[in-house]
């Protein structure tokens, strides 16, 4: 419970997160305005340091409470040595604000009231979350230092672009790296991190950062949206989750800023490219700073396998990422002695169904591409490109169409049967539990080994050695045939209100927003507001869909207490 001391904190953490953003763009508003929100500012900054002075007072280890909120004090620390070089410390003091805002509401009573009945509805709290990921996202967008046009940014191209980066889209109706400043560049990177890893794994990551433990009712839910069913690996997989992505990201960030520094950009934008670029392609958003893409380096090798990288990595699935990574107990037992391909035997051995499959799946989706793309664009598209040059932007488009969103070519080119195999490879997407998009690898998976189990008049469907529940392939058919119903529906709104747009543009884009990959055919600037709200939803419903529908699956009770006569239909 708060103190009324921490609940006056609270309300002023509150006004000042509303009206602070605005401070970044001090000369389009009166100075009146700043100075008050200065006052609040300091204010609020004033009370919180007092309420964490008495808490630490209370404290039988004060020094494991420093640690434990570290994130929020050491802005405090580092906000008077920036105020000397720029006005970056603004930026800096508001995250504070935003973490302790956060703490303050997680010991309120009404915020654990709303957390105890989401916490029992996993769907719905997935969904709220990306809810109030979009609005804040839009918020945000709509400030006057966000973007370079006069004024602020309109509701809809604001909720466009914050519901793309939150559900790693990648489709805009405005241009990136010209309708935004740095500070809307800032918070479109912010929504695509969010939205990559999931509000829910961000919060548990702060809460573990903090030294605070979740009950067993949230970590049942938390367990089921990231697909762990024993809570007690759960935040060693949201570790790992937090861990990879960033040590990932990192990696790719130093390889591109050093492709990318040539000495007319400063060391700081560079690396915000950099690092901008990295993020997007592990969460798989496809947003860019460059007009057309990635098609200005569709010949550099190396800008094309960092980024092919990154892509890979996010759309693999993280708990396929922790299954390649073995714990300490894993790997007691294999004797160094051995050689290597009998260590290695061992090891795949351990690994479990899921990454098995995912590690057959994934190779074959991106070389069926890779030939499929290079055999009809050989002679059309690639015309007149060098051979390596036609191997590598073959191989990047089937990468690609993992739900990235990047091209390095016109996709408006691309002859008709090129379209129509990347629409499968799109409507697929990536695998489950990570960063991509589309029905995923693991369902595809699953009905394949449904369909070859019934074509070989089995009863069973095996794998590996190993049998799949009834219980999995009935969530698989469900997601599947939700995923079509919802692009059908999807198209057919897309084809009443933009009635002059051609067949395979407007299903192109709707497989595309529901799928978030975010690849056009340069149809999106096309639409209409009523076009544009369609994809909105169809992009919202994409990212949490088929999730949803998984949870809602696995939360009701399939064990039936009476059974009715069977009957026959004929099918066929």
């Amino acid at each position: 419970m708060l103190t009324l001391l921490e609940k006056w904190s609270l309300g002023l953490q509150l006004v000042t997160v509303a009206i602070i953003s605005f401070l970044a763009q001090a000369t389009m508003v009166e100075d009146q305005f700043v100075l008050t929100a200065l006052l609040a500012w300091s204010i609020a900054i004033a009370v919180s340091v007092v309420c964490d002075w008495r808490e630490l007072q209370q404290q039988d280890d004060p020094r494991e409470w420093l640690t434990n909120h570290s994130l929020e004090l050491l802005p405090l620390f580092l906000a008077p040595v920036l105020m000397l070089i720029h006005l970056e410390w603004m930026l800096l003091l508001l995250g504070r604000q935003f973490s302790v805002t956060f703490r303050l509401l997680h010991r309120s009573q009404w915020a654990n009231n709303v957390l105890q009945y989401y916490v029992q509805r996993p769907a719905q709290l997935m969904a709220m979350s990306f809810v109030f990921l979009i609005f804040l996202g839009t918020t945000l967008l709509m400030l006057p230092g966000a973007t370079t046009a006069p004024g602020s940014l309109h509701f809809l191209p604001a909720l466009f672009t914050a519901t793309s980066a939150s559900c790693v889209t990648g489709l805009i109706v405005l241009d990136t790296p010209h309708a935004f400043t740095l500070l809307g560049q800032t918070i479109i990177l912010l929504l695509i991190q969010i939205g990559g890893l999931g509000i829910m794994t961000l919060s548990s990551f702060i809460l573990w950062m903090m030294g605070r433990k979740l009950g067993i009712q949230s970590r049942t839910a938390i367990g089921e949206i990231l697909d762990e069913s024993k809570p007690n690996n759960l935040f060693r997989l949201i570790r790992l989750i937090v861990m990879a992505t960033v040590l990932t990201e990192l990696f790719g960030a130093i390889i591109l800023f050093f492709c990318w520094y040539d000495g007319q950009r400063t060391l700081g934008y560079t690396a915000f490219i950099a690092v901008f670029h990295s993020v997007s392609a592990f969460c798989n958003a496809g947003f860019a700073l460059w007009s057309d893409s990635l098609m200005s380096f569709r010949s550099d090798w190396v800008v094309n396998f960092t980024i092919m990288f990154l892509i890979l990595a996010g759309s693999v699935g993280f708990p396929v990422l922790a299954s390649l990574m073995p714990t300490t107990k894993q790997r007691t037992g294999v004797s160094l002695k051995l050689p290597w391909y009998q260590r290695l035997k061992v090891y795949v051995a351990r690994l479990s169904i899921n990454t098995k499959v995912v590690l057959v799946a994934q190779p074959i989706l991106v070389l069926g591409a890779f030939f499929i793309f290079f055999g009809l664009e050989h002679s059309n598209l690639l015309k007149g490109m060098p051979f390596h040059e036609k191997v590598l932007t073959s191989l990047f488009q089937s990468v690609t169409l993992r739900t990235a969103g990047f091209n390095t070519v016109d996709f408006a080119q691309l002859s008709h049967a090129t379209l129509l195999m990347m629409l499968v490879w799109m409507f697929i997407g990536g695998c489950s539990a990570g960063t991509a998009g589309g029905v995923k690898v693991n369902t595809i998976a699953v009905l394949f080994l449904s369909l070859r189990s019934i074509m070989r008049g089995r009863t069973e469907v095996e794998v590996f050695g190993r049998e799949i529940p009834h219980a999995t392939i009935r969530r698989a058919t469900v997601i599947f045939f939700t995923f079509i119903s919802l692009l059908l529906m999807g198209c057919f709104a897309l084809f009443i209100v933009q009635p002059k747009l051609p067949f395979l543009r407007v299903l192109f884009e709707a497989t595309s927003a529901l799928g978030t990959v975010g690849l056009t055919v340069n149809t999106t600037g096309l639409l209409n507001p009523w076009g544009q709200f369609i994809i909105i939803v169809l992009m919202f419903i994409g990212r949490i869909g088929p999730l949803t529908v998984a949870l809602a699956i696995g939360q009701r009770d399939s064990s039936g207490k009476y059974r009715y006569p069977r009957g026959r239909i004929q099918v066929g």
